[in-house]
């Protein structure tokens, strides 16, 4: 038996393994409490943003599975959030949430709602599987065709016809997208994880003044008018009383 095999038989490389990736995570801890230490002692309002991939807003706290920018924490939003209960007055979330699944979207949605203050909100961004669903079933017109098209030629190498059933095979399975919400199962979710007055409301526009120009979706994919298009936007509440 060779020294590699000995090793694999003995454990040692999968102990080896455990340590490295606990190592990692520790390292990731002690980051995340100081980013968080220092976020929280120079902010009053205390606001959270997942997802936030390169995003960086300025009076957040920006959070992703893969942190990028020196400011940015680690979060994992399908395991529990690493904070402590009513930490937060707002929560935002833009093109996030279709990238992991139904049931991970959940926990997102309860941990979100467990950090969050009483009276605290939350707004999400996602596509809208309605608007995909209603080009296939009724065609492609006016804003619709256009959307269609730039799909087509932006993101469908080889196909060179314009058919909704492309857009629609193309939103579920680029991307890395897992599951996809129209409003009324999003409100579902939403008021599922205990939130209430759950409201629709259009790209960038908000009545509360800390939710206002916040998506950048439009700009990340150069074309805003297809963004508004194609995007779910609702905000929700915390109740004051449960």
């Amino acid at each position: 038996m060779d020294l590699k095999s000995s090793l694999k038989k003995s454990g040692f490389i999968r102990g080896a393994r455990q340590d490295y990736k606990s190592i990692l995570q520790g390292i990731k801890n002690t980051s995340n409490r100081s980013k968080i230490k220092v976020y929280f002692k120079q902010n009053n309002t205390k606001k959270l943003q997942l997802g936030s991939h390169s995003t960086v807003i300025p009076g957040w706290l920006s959070s992703d599975i893969i942190p990028i920018g020196k400011d940015c924490i680690y979060l994992d939003a399908t395991k529990k959030f690493p904070f402590k209960n009513n930490q937060w007055d707002y929560i935002y979330c833009e093109h996030m949430i279709e990238h992991i699944s139904w049931e991970e979207g959940c926990n997102m949605l309860s941990e979100s709602f467990r950090i969050l203050k009483p009276g605290g909100k939350i707004r999400l961004a996602t596509p809208n599987l309605e608007v995909f669903t209603d080009m296939y079933v009724n065609g492609s017109d006016g804003i619709s065709k256009e959307y269609m098209i730039w799909m087509t030629d932006r993101f469908m190498k080889g196909v060179d016809i314009y058919k909704p059933i492309f857009v629609l095979n193309t939103i579920f399975r680029n991307w890395y997208h897992k599951f996809l919400y129209d409003e009324e199962l999003l409100t579902v979710a939403l008021n599922k994880a205990g939130f209430v007055d759950v409201k629709r409301v259009e790209y960038g526009q908000s009545n509360d003044e800390n939710y206002k120009n916040l998506e950048q979706h439009g700009k990340n994919m150069g074309k805003v008018d297809m963004a508004k298009f194609e995007s779910l936007i609702v905000e929700a509440v915390k109740p004051i009383h449960k």
